[in-house]
């Protein structure tokens, strides 16, 4: 009797599972849904760093600046500021987001600009944030086209003054 095995499908390889699949195809479909959904949770944060690691080896600008706050606090204001500005539907097939992570282990944050579109995600900016000392933190920005350079001012006015970016 042949023995039907499920197979997930990963960016090393492909690692065979020890148990059977068995039911009808329904429960067929619901188990590869399973295995694609738990390929992509696996993946989301190496995919985050991927982008980030991008805009810096192909950066077209960069700025960096320094401020006596807190990095936490740059961190929490300027990430509320990017999301209400820059999260919007683009489209019927796209859409502008930001993601925000916070390495409190690292003394650091990261928050990424980005266009989700049918054909994939691009990163447009990288905000990283860190702290130097005491309340000294550095921020520096990385774009991936002159648009987004363009934006350096405004950005480095919101977290020097509170002028809003919108």
């Amino acid at each position: 009797m042949m023995r039907e095995h499920a197979f997930i499908t990963t960016l090393k390889g492909v690692a065979l599972l020890n148990k059977p699949i068995k039911g009808n195809c329904v429960e067929r479909i619901i188990t590869a849904i399973s295995f694609a959904f738990i390929m992509f949770a696996a993946t989301a944060c190496q995919v985050a760093h991927q982008s980030a690691q991008t805009i810096k080896d192909n950066s077209k600008g960069t700025m960096t600046f320094e401020m006596h706050q807190n990095y936490q606090q740059v961190y929490r204001n300027l990430s509320s500021e990017m999301s209400r500005c820059y999260s919007s539907g683009a489209g019927l097939a796209a859409q502008m987001g930001v993601t925000t992570e916070l390495y409190n282990e690292l003394d650091e944050a990261e928050i990424l600009v980005r266009l989700d579109a049918m054909a994939g995600r691009t990163t447009y900016l990288l905000v990283e944030i860190k702290r130097l000392s005491g309340d000294t933190t550095t921020i520096t920005l990385n774009a991936k086209n002159n648009s987004w350079v363009k934006k350096f001012d405004e950005i480095r006015a919101y977290v020097m003054d509170g002028k809003n970016i919108c």
